[in-house]
């Protein structure tokens, strides 16, 4: 058996039902099910002796011409590199929780020891496309330990930062291309983008390993009349941007035309117009959300990694629409529900969908399908225990080069 740990930038919620959480609930139940698990423990949780202690190792390390992105830098704390590499322990191979991770892997690499990082998505990428659409910095899963000032902080200077940790996350993906033997990312868009980024000495082995969503209700009809929904909190950037799309939308739909919003809100957030019903969170999204006549509508403005919301509503029966950044990722030819990014043909979409009914259905078969093939969740378990060396025998993972 061989002797595997795996480091981890947060804590395992079982019951996730989307995103990174959903995917890591997923490893956790299978791939991982059998290792030993390490939580890695950033500076903002850990209480201000630690924030002191990662602050003045960020500014040495600035001073000393070795940046590191402030994401980094929050799971930097000397004490608590020390004690997950120390629960790591004589593990052979290590399984890495993202680029976060960096200065541990730094600690963790050494000859005979295999380290494989899951990068998810490129966080580079994310915040390049970010700074586009002028957003600020969002601290995403650890905000909530935030204080206020470093929040205002944050707000004041946000371009400056956005533009740093563009530049400094390019340079931490490719110190962990340098010292993993393998790392693994969701979408062919962006191991192919991830090699392009790497210097010419650097040649690591890069796989997709596609999230899994198995199919939960076969589509064989929707019943009437539809309706329009969205799943998503806005604390995300990417759901608080669609979501601002969608809004517009909604203030030109015909009267009566709802969309279903279903998301965590945050205190002083947007305001949506009339026409827009706003559940909040929700348990049970397969009792709630996918009814059997909804469309899922994801006008996203942010590309990047696979978007699970759109695999989920398909493997619940409901079809998802969506525009190139929704739907990158995947390959699905002649899919008839992408729409671009005119806002009059969304408009006319939304103001009779009945009218695309075959569409609808055909959209909902050839996703389907796509996740019987792709995202199978054996083959998702498979894929990642033969990646480890947990198992023999496994499934080929999608590999891009090297």
């Amino acid at each position: 058996m061989v002797n595997c740990a795996a480091l981890w930038t947060r804590d395992h919620e079982p019951n996730a039902a989307a995103g990174r959480p959903r995917i890591i609930a997923d490893l956790h139940a299978g791939a991982l099910r059998d290792i030993r698990h390490v939580r890695l423990r950033h500076a903002l949780e850990l209480g201000w002796g630690a924030r002191l202690s990662a602050g003045i190792r960020w500014l040495w390390r600035l001073a000393t011409f070795r940046p590191e992105p402030l994401q980094c830098a929050l799971f930097a704390v000397p004490a608590a590199v020390r004690s997950a590499v120390d629960a790591v322990g004589e593990a052979t191979t290590v399984y890495i929780d993202g680029v976060r991770c960096l200065a541990a892997v730094r600690r963790l690499a050494r000859p005979g020891r295999r380290l494989v990082c899951d990068l998810d998505d490129l966080l580079s990428r994310r915040t390049r496309l970010q700074i586009a659409l002028g957003e600020p910095p969002n601290l995403g899963y650890v905000s909530r330990f935030a204080p206020r000032p470093l929040t205002w902080l944050l707000g004041q200077v946000g371009g400056l930062v956005q533009r740093y940790e563009a530049w400094s996350l390019r340079r931490a993906e490719s110190e962990i291309a340098r010292l993993c033997d393998a790392v693994a990312l969701l979408s062919p868009v962006e191991c192919a983008a991830y090699r392009q980024s790497l210097p010419a000495t650097v040649h690591p082995r890069i796989l997709r390993v596609p999230p899994a969503q198995a199919v939960v209700r076969p589509g064989t009809g929707l019943a009437a009349p539809l309706r329009f929904i969205f799943v998503g909190g806005e604390n995300l950037s990417q759901n608080r941007l669609t979501l601002l799309r969608l809004f517009r939308l909604w203030r030109k739909a015909p009267a009566g035309r709802e969309l279903h919003w279903f998301g965590r809100r945050v205190p002083g957030g947007i305001i949506p117009p009339a026409g827009v019903i706003c559940h909040g969170f929700v348990a049970d999204l397969a009792a709630e959300a996918y009814d059997g006549r909804s469309v899922l509508l994801n006008p996203s403005a942010i590309a990047g990694g696979v978007k699970t919301k759109m695999l989920e509503a398909l493997a619940h029966g409901c079809p998802a629409v969506g525009n190139q950044a929704a739907l990158e990722g995947v390959d699905w030819p002649d899919y008839p529900l992408l729409i671009g990014e005119d806002d009059a043909v969304w408009s006319e979409f939304i103001a009779d969908p009945e009218r695309r009914m075959a569409d609808l259905l055909r959209g909902l078969a050839i996703g389907q399908e796509h996740l019987r093939c792709e995202h199978d969740p054996l083959m998702f378990e498979r894929s990642w225990r033969g990646l480890l060396g947990l198992a023999s025998g496994g499934v080929d993972v999608h590999v891009d080069g090297g």
